[in-house]
């Protein structure tokens, strides 16, 4: 079995950060990069815009290439630090179930009581919208309900956390 890929809410933030490390802190090009690693372009464009995942192993080859250390590497782990908050759980879902399980953008669905009726907020990149009619909503609640049944469970989900902690760690 291939090494498993992270999609997550953390990638959206990852991709675009490790793109400007590229470009704007190390001055490097996709060519640069690509040609160094053996990639083609489209693979390392495709995690930059978030397009494709991040496997943990070239997530520490970009890192190491990219001479990442310090600030910038501790920005980095507190992604996933975040599963240590009480009040925060994550959910993993590997890439072989990314697809059958809807994971094609953002939204957020929102309870704020149990006699209240759910809202669910899509963003865009020129836009935002809430909606609030059940029939919208309830298609929501029903591809969040798709993502858990694809996601490892929350404790199978920090595991890999840690265990991506731990390759960090290595390459410190």
């Amino acid at each position: 079995m291939g090494a498993q890929k992270l999609v997550t809410v953390i990638r959206s933030g990852l991709g675009p950060e490790l793109r400007h490390i590229r470009d704007q802190q190390r001055g490097l090009t996709l060519d640069d990069v690509c040609e160094k690693l053996g990639w083609p372009l489209s693979k390392l464009s495709r995690m930059e815009t978030g397009k494709q995942c991040i496997s943990e192993i070239d997530l520490g080859a970009l890192l190491a290439l990219y001479r990442v250390q310090g600030q910038e590497r501790q920005q980095l782990r507190a992604m996933l630090d975040l599963t240590e908050l009480p009040n925060v759980r994550m959910w993993v879902i590997p890439l072989a179930h990314s697809a059958k399980a809807g994971f094609s953008d953002s939204f957020y669905k929102m309870g704020f009581h149990a006699d209240s009726r759910p809202v669910v907020h899509l963003e865009s990149t020129v836009s935002a919208v809430f909606l609030e009619e059940p029939d919208k909503t309830d298609f929501y609640r029903r591809r969040a309900d798709r993502l858990v049944q694809a996601a490892l469970n929350p404790a199978k989900s920090a595991e890999f956390a840690a265990r991506i902690r731990r390759e960090h760690e290595r390459t410190c």
